[in-house]
This record gives structure tokens, sequence and C-alpha cells, in this order.
């Protein structure tokens, strides 16, 4: 959704409005809430992704203008800014995960932001062909 808004601000507002939503979503399959101390931490990471997202917004549109980019640049780098928003909500999701779990994560089973990373180029890679 952020490779396709031209804004700033609605980009930001997708991030927070999906993560939040996100955190819902886990706690409530665990059966669980989150705690107020718990919250506010995975709160304060959904405004450092909300402000990737702003930033990397602002760059693109100043790079685009600087380097006269055609529409596969523009393309390119919103593509790269929806990459690097989704690889932020998944390092949210996981500590999200490991707030709401009650048993520890067993080594060999413990979601990685490398794992999730690569599903999700697989999974795009999959999508465009």
């Amino acid at each position: 959704m952020i490779a396709v808004s031209p804004f700033v601000l609605l980009d930001m507002f997708i991030v927070l409005w999906r993560n939040i939503r996100m955190m819902d979503q886990i706690s409530e399959t665990y059966g669980l809430h989150l705690g107020y101390w718990g919250r506010v931490r995975l709160i304060r990471n959904v405004f450092h992704a909300m402000l990737y997202a702003g930033a990397a917004e602002i760059l693109s549109d100043a790079g685009s203008y600087a380097l006269d980019a055609g529409i596969t640049g523009k393309l390119s780098t919103s593509a790269a800014q929806g990459l690097g928003a989704g690889v932020l909500t998944s390092r949210i999701g996981i500590k999200a995960v490991e707030q709401c779990q009650l048993i520890d994560w067993v080594t060999e089973n413990k979601p990685s932001i490398i794992n999730i990373s690569t599903q999700i180029l697989e999974d795009l890679n999959g999508k465009l062909k």
C-alpha cells in the first residue's frame, strides 16, 4: 500500500494503522492482551517505522526530481520503499509475538527477519511471473 501512495502523511498513517491492527490481531490470536509497557515499546517501534516510511517517501521524491528519473526509476523506488516498510512491519510483528507468547521459542523454529524478507521476495517474484 505504501508503494502506491504518493503522499507522505498517507504513507505514515498506513504504517501506523496496519501495525496497530497487526498487534491487536496477534494479541487476539494468543488470547492475551499486551500490557501497558509492552504496548508502549511496540508503539515506539511503530513510530520508527512511520518515520522510515515518511523519510523514504521524501527522499524518493527528492531523488526523482534531482535525477529526473523516469517511470521505471520511480516504480523501483516505490517497490524498495514498500519492501523496507514490510521488513520493519515484520520486525514489529515478531516482537509482538514474543511479548504474547508464554513459552520461549525453540531455536530452530524462531522466525527471523531474514526468513520473512526472503519469503516476501519469493511471494512478490511469484506474483510478478
